[in-house]
Protein backbone atom coordinates (compact mmCIF):
# COMPACT_ATOMS: atom_id res chain seq x y z
CA UNK A 1 0.00 0.00 0.00
CA UNK A 2 1.44 3.53 -0.93
CA UNK A 3 1.51 5.98 1.49
CA UNK A 4 -1.14 7.72 -0.26
CA UNK A 5 -3.64 4.86 -0.10
CA UNK A 6 -2.38 4.36 3.80
CA UNK A 7 -3.20 8.33 4.47
CA UNK A 8 -6.83 7.90 2.60
CA UNK A 9 -7.37 4.80 4.87
CA UNK A 10 -6.53 6.87 7.97
CA UNK A 11 -8.55 9.48 7.05
CA UNK A 12 -12.08 7.45 6.21
CA UNK A 13 -10.77 5.98 9.91
CA UNK A 14 -10.59 9.53 11.63
CA UNK A 15 -14.16 11.03 9.59
CA UNK A 16 -15.63 7.58 11.39
CA UNK A 17 -13.98 7.99 14.97
CA UNK A 18 -15.05 11.59 14.37
CA UNK A 19 -18.50 10.60 13.58
CA UNK A 20 -18.85 8.14 16.67
CA UNK A 21 -17.63 11.28 18.55
CA UNK A 22 -20.48 13.67 17.20
CA UNK A 23 -23.17 11.08 18.33
CA UNK A 24 -21.82 10.31 21.55
CA UNK A 25 -21.84 14.18 22.33
CA UNK A 26 -25.84 14.40 20.84
CA UNK A 27 -26.85 11.72 23.32
CA UNK A 28 -24.49 12.74 26.21
CA UNK A 29 -26.30 11.14 29.55
CA UNK A 30 -26.41 14.47 32.04
CA UNK A 31 -26.98 13.78 35.85
CA UNK A 32 -29.12 16.05 37.10
CA UNK A 33 -29.53 17.05 40.95
CA UNK A 34 -32.10 20.17 42.60
CA UNK A 35 -30.11 21.72 44.98
CA UNK A 36 -31.64 24.03 47.52
CA UNK A 37 -30.56 27.71 47.64
CA UNK A 38 -31.54 30.85 49.43
CA UNK A 39 -34.54 28.63 49.97
CA UNK A 40 -35.15 28.44 46.25
CA UNK A 41 -34.54 24.66 44.27
CA UNK A 42 -31.85 25.13 41.30
CA UNK A 43 -31.45 22.05 38.51
CA UNK A 44 -27.48 21.54 38.27
CA UNK A 45 -26.65 19.32 35.36
CA UNK A 46 -23.50 17.17 35.45
CA UNK A 47 -21.82 15.64 32.84
CA UNK A 48 -19.08 12.95 33.41
CA UNK A 49 -16.07 11.95 31.65
CA UNK A 50 -16.45 8.20 30.45
CA UNK A 51 -13.67 6.29 30.07
CA UNK A 52 -12.99 4.66 27.04
CA UNK A 53 -12.14 0.87 26.53
CA UNK A 54 -8.61 -0.07 27.34
CA UNK A 55 -5.64 0.26 24.89
CA UNK A 56 -8.17 3.05 23.61
CA UNK A 57 -7.84 7.09 23.25
CA UNK A 58 -10.50 9.49 24.12
CA UNK A 59 -10.37 13.12 22.26
CA UNK A 60 -12.49 15.05 24.43
CA UNK A 61 -13.18 19.15 22.38
CA UNK A 62 -15.37 22.04 23.67
CA UNK A 63 -15.65 25.80 22.32
CA UNK A 64 -16.73 28.77 23.99
CA UNK A 65 -17.97 31.40 23.07
CA UNK A 66 -19.39 34.51 25.02
CA UNK A 67 -21.74 36.78 24.04
CA UNK A 68 -20.25 40.22 21.91
CA UNK A 69 -16.89 38.70 22.27
CA UNK A 70 -15.31 39.08 18.60
CA UNK A 71 -13.72 34.96 19.09
CA UNK A 72 -14.23 31.74 20.54
CA UNK A 73 -11.85 29.50 22.18
CA UNK A 74 -11.36 26.34 21.65
CA UNK A 75 -9.51 22.79 23.82
CA UNK A 76 -8.88 19.37 22.64
CA UNK A 77 -7.76 16.91 24.99
CA UNK A 78 -6.81 13.59 24.63
CA UNK A 79 -6.89 10.64 27.74
CA UNK A 80 -6.13 7.24 28.12
CA UNK A 81 -8.41 4.62 29.33
CA UNK A 82 -6.81 5.48 33.14
CA UNK A 83 -8.03 9.05 32.49
CA UNK A 84 -4.57 10.11 31.81
CA UNK A 85 -3.82 13.29 29.58
CA UNK A 86 -1.23 12.39 26.74
CA UNK A 87 -2.00 15.10 24.45
CA UNK A 88 -3.73 18.71 24.58
CA UNK A 89 -4.09 21.76 22.45
CA UNK A 90 -6.17 24.90 23.09
CA UNK A 91 -6.81 27.80 19.98
CA UNK A 92 -8.67 31.06 19.97
CA UNK A 93 -10.50 31.53 16.58
CA UNK A 94 -11.44 34.96 15.19
CA UNK A 95 -14.84 35.62 14.48
CA UNK A 96 -18.77 35.67 15.92
CA UNK A 97 -19.77 32.18 15.64
CA UNK A 98 -22.91 29.52 17.11
CA UNK A 99 -21.89 27.53 19.94
CA UNK A 100 -22.91 24.36 17.60
CA UNK A 101 -20.13 25.71 15.16
CA UNK A 102 -17.84 26.59 17.22
CA UNK A 103 -18.24 22.66 18.90
CA UNK A 104 -18.06 21.85 15.71
CA UNK A 105 -14.70 23.51 14.23
CA UNK A 106 -13.13 22.24 17.97
CA UNK A 107 -13.77 18.72 17.12
CA UNK A 108 -12.04 19.47 13.45
CA UNK A 109 -9.17 20.77 15.26
CA UNK A 110 -9.34 17.69 17.61
CA UNK A 111 -8.98 15.55 14.54
CA UNK A 112 -6.27 17.75 13.07
CA UNK A 113 -5.02 17.37 16.43
CA UNK A 114 -4.19 13.69 16.54
CA UNK A 115 -3.20 13.61 12.58
CA UNK A 116 0.25 15.57 13.58
CA UNK A 117 3.39 13.05 13.25
CA UNK A 118 4.60 13.32 16.79
CA UNK A 119 1.08 11.86 18.66
CA UNK A 120 0.25 9.55 15.58
CA UNK A 121 2.39 6.98 16.96
CA UNK A 122 1.25 6.92 20.79
CA UNK A 123 -2.42 6.53 19.40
Amino acid sequence: MSKTEEFMVIRLILLEVADCLLNEFQSVSLKCLTLTVAADPVNICLQGWEAPPQEVAKLNSDASVRPGDDFVSIGVLLRDHDGVDFGACSKRISGYLTVELAELLALKEGILFICLPFLFHLL
